[in-house]
């Protein structure tokens, strides 16, 4: 022994041994059982049994605690958290997944149905994977857009005017405008037609009245001639 050290492998002081060299162990403590309720020495080293049995008791105390959960529906229910699986499970619209993130939610859409009806009417429902499909009227065209958009535009004919005669390409809707145009265009073309028309109908007139006059003339003639 030199000063404060102990020079060898092997020290031993009463039942503890210290064994230096490759070993580097120390043995014969009698501290080996873990018991807290008699009261803990903080600064007295701790053998290789007192933390198995500390960890043991923690083990045993955590899995053997009682976890209660309770969801909208159904009495609440417990479980213990040692050798038992706590399982998340989803319903008709709600799937689970579990990953190396923790637990996953996803959304059935095929499970989600939408109600819809025309005029409070005829009620039908759909799911969100199926959607909508919006078709045409019998005058108007559906189109669809993003975000959302849906929109019915009115379908249009247009009337001509040949000939003094005016067509219709279809049978759908006129815009006021076409209207308008068709009926500028038959007016034109009519302009003259009714110029004329109105010169025969004064010739008739005049024709009338002259003969007339000459009817009127002879029997006063004749009148005259009793």
């Amino acid at each position: 022994m030199k000063g404060d050290t102990v020079q060898g492998n092997t020290v031993k002081a009463g039942n503890v041994t210290i064994t230096g060299g490759t070993t580097n162990t120390i043995t014969g403590l009698s501290n080996t059982t873990w018991t807290p309720a008699g009261g803990i020495q903080a600064d007295r080293a701790a053998t290789e049994g007192q933390l198995q049995q500390a960890i043991n008791q923690v083990n045993n105390t955590v899995g053997n605690t009682a976890l209660t959960f309770k969801g909208d529906t159904n009495p609440a229910q417990s479980m213990t958290l040692q050798s038992n699986t706590f399982a998340i499970t989803g319903d008709t619209m709600i799937k689970t997944t579990t990953n190396t993130n923790g637990i996953g939610l996803a959304l059935d859409t095929s499970k989600v149905n939408i109600a819809y009806a025309a005029n409070g009417v005829n009620g039908q429902t759909t799911s969100l994977t199926s959607g909508f499909n919006f078709t045409d009227g019998n005058h108007t065209k559906a189109t669809v857009g993003a975000s959302g958009v849906v929109k019915y535009d009115a379908k249009t004919s247009t009337i001509s005017v040949a000939n003094g005669h005016a067509t219709a390409s279809g049978n759908d809707l006129a815009t006021a405008d076409n209207v308008a145009d068709a009926i500028n265009q038959m007016t034109q073309n009519n302009a003259g037609n009714t110029t004329q028309l109105r010169q025969e109908i004064s010739k008739v007139a005049t024709e009338t009245q002259r003969v007339g006059a000459h009817a009127a003339a002879m029997a006063a003639l004749k009148t005259n001639s009793i």
